[in-house]
């Protein structure tokens, strides 16, 4: 959680573009290519991940308090999954950053502070659009309603 504050203060600070979808991945647990396909509908105050490579369906999640400035900005000036990539190499390795650290590992914040605030598994893989593999939740659940996503995620601060 320290490094991804670092990280994001230090893309603040400099005024690189790259804080908008550091920060909404860290709060979504959004992979590089979902943040650059995102939709964020204003009026609902969600965001609706296209389906992509890595998921079988879209995903539509409440947007975090913490973000609503950066999914403006973002709004309406994005860029392509490898140019976030690339842009966000150069801000890691500015800061001291080595290859362990990646765009991924934004995600894997997110489930883990979702973890320690003791949020259910099957609400943590819907937030994060990971599969579920029982029968009750994976197969025979309509997933996690919106109201329950964002009680969990408005107890996520960085």
């Amino acid at each position: 959680e320290d490094e991804v504050r670092l990280l994001y203060n230090k893309a603040v600070e400099k005024g690189h573009w790259i804080q908008h979808p550091l920060w909404i991945a860290v709060h979504t647990g959004a992979r590089q290519g979902a943040v650059a396909e995102l939709i964020w509908d204003q009026a609902s105050n969600t965001i609706k991940f296209p389906k992509g490579k890595f998921e079988t369906k879209d995903r539509i999640i409440p947007a975090h308090s913490d973000i609503i400035t950066n999914l403006e900005a973002w709004s309406k000036s994005r860029v392509t999954k490898k140019v976030i990539s690339k842009q966000f190499t150069v801000l890691k390795r500015s800061l001291g950053f080595g290859v362990e650290k990646d765009f991924h590992s934004l995600r894997r914040t997110l489930i883990t502070v979702l973890e320690n605030l003791e949020c259910p598994e099957n609400i943590a893989q819907d937030i994060v659009g990971h599969k579920k593999k029982t029968i009750t939740y994976g197969l025979y659940s309509g997933g996690t309603s919106l109201d329950v996503m964002k009680k969990w995620l408005d107890k996520v601060r960085f």
